[in-house]
């Protein structure tokens, strides 16, 4: 496909004047809080349409921002053979507010996307995303959050697997998880070496295409942990959860026994890290069952005060957290760290291994480097993709990604970004390569 002014005239055109005229609305910056606000997900492409650093960050009241972004993708149905070519525009528009109660913090925020193809009009989609969270304390021991959300987002092709021919997976039609979530946290002991905590999570997500119907789940997951923290630089903690989900065509039971910890000795390092023990049992599909070691560790280290340097392992079950996140996971090294639970989706793995290195660079104050690279090793079981029989296959899978960053004004920011995804699998897997090049401009108000 032959990109021309006219391809990127067509993908601009939903927010050229909306752009120009909130562009035109200078209001004063924000002091920027302590939490890193998620970046705005191309839902199609894994490509954040996202914030440079410290550009704008909501403190409280009303705040609005406006995203646009464009991307040309070389392999946009991840083909092994027959690849296509697209120019795709994404829309954003959200409106949210951050509220101070006394000591509770309420969070609402509604996003409004459209994903615009230049040559397969048939894939363009609506989708919104509406979060709430309420950050709460009573006294001076007891605190904790309740999050909830609904969303409708478009389905990221890179972690389904399809076979030799276009099988298990159709590709070229709309596909959109539906999903919604409900989730809680709690911990007595706020300021002693000891603490105890309490978590659970509701989330039901939904498929809009029938070829990735037997993805559509359910899941409930309760826990209890205690917390030992003796020193302000180091915390150990242990945890046991019980998780109940349910496929359209499976059932699970898991059960978790995870000792985490974290050690920031100074300023310059930033050390995290989990180990647990999973058993998980699968009423229909045998060959997902697992007993055995899943856990993530990662390290920050600040090379000096304008490089930044990242690395993690993750060993994880397609129906685990991180696993069912990792589009959002390899946003590129130096946006902020998000898990978004209404981007999270099943993958077809039973199991992954995933390592992952990054690096930041603050050239000057409005202007940031990064690049980062991801390796994936995944288990898959095919009876997930309507193959006869629970046999497995394994496939790995690698992103780079290299960006930049503008902070054109304090409320305007540009950034820009190169991916190169391929994924190297056996016969009965489908392999490809694609390139992803893109461009988004974000405004933000308050």
């Amino acid at each position: 496909m032959k990109i021309t002014i006219d391809s990127f005239r067509h993908a601009m055109l939903p927010t050229t004047l909306a752009l120009a005229v909130m562009a035109a609305w200078q209001t004063p910056a924000v002091a920027q809080s302590e939490s890193s606000g998620s970046p705005e997900t191309a839902a199609a492409s894994g490509t954040p349409v996202m914030l440079p650093s410290g550009l704008f960050e909501p403190t409280r009241g009303l705040y609005a921002r406006l995203g646009q972004s464009v991307r040309f993708e070389d392999n946009i149905f991840r083909r092994g053979s027959g690849q296509e070519s697209d120019v795709i525009g994404t829309t954003s528009a959200t409106l949210g507010t951050r509220l101070f109660l006394s000591r509770q913090v309420l969070n609402i925020e509604g996003t409004v996307l459209r994903n615009v193809y230049q040559d397969n009009d048939q894939l363009d989609n609506t989708g919104y995303r509406l979060n709430g969270r309420l950050a709460w304390e009573v006294g001076n021991n007891l605190a904790g959050s309740v999050q909830a959300g609904v969303s409708r987002d478009q389905v990221p092709l890179d972690s389904l697997i399809d076979l030799p021919g276009g099988g298990g997976v159709v590709r070229n039609v709309k596909n959109q998880a539906k999903t919604r979530y409900l989730s809680f946290d709690g911990r007595y002991g706020l300021f002693s070496m000891w603490s105890l905590e309490a978590f659970g999570d509701l989330t039901d997500v939904d498929y809009t295409d029938t070829s990735t119907a037997l993805r559509a789940r359910q899941n409930r997951t309760l826990g209890l942990g205690v917390l030992h923290k003796p020193s302000p630089d180091f915390n150990v903690g242990l945890r046991i959860s019980q998780t109940q989900g349910e496929y359209t065509n499976d059932d699970f039971d898991r059960s978790d026994i995870t000792v985490q910890m974290s050690y920031a000795p100074g300023d310059r390092l930033r050390l995290k890290g989990s180990l647990s023990y999973a058993d998980e049992k699968h009423d229909q599909i045998g060959g997902r069952d697992y007993s055995g070691l899943t856990g993530s560790v990662s390290a920050s280290y600040a090379l000096t005060s304008k490089i930044t340097l990242n690395a993690g392992f993750t060993r994880q079950t397609g129906t685990g957290e991180t696993a069912s996140q990792r589009i959002v996971n390899s946003a590129p090294a130096g946006s902020p760290p998000v898990l978004t639970p209404e981007l999270s989706f099943l993958t077809d793995a039973r199991l992954s291994n995933i390592l992952n290195v990054g690096a930041s660079w603050a050239a000057t104050s409005k202007i940031a480097v990064r690049t980062s690279a991801t390796v994936s090793r995944d288990n898959v079981d095919r009876s997930l993709i309507a193959l006869p029989g629970s046999s497995s296959s394994t496939t790995t899978s690698t992103r780079f990604n290299l960006g930049a960053s503008w902070a054109v004004h304090r409320i305007v920011g540009l950034s820009c970004d190169y991916s190169y995804i391929r994924r190297d699998a056996i016969a009965s897997v489908s392999s490809y390569s694609a390139n992803v090049v893109g461009c988004s401009a974000s405004v933000a108000l308050e």
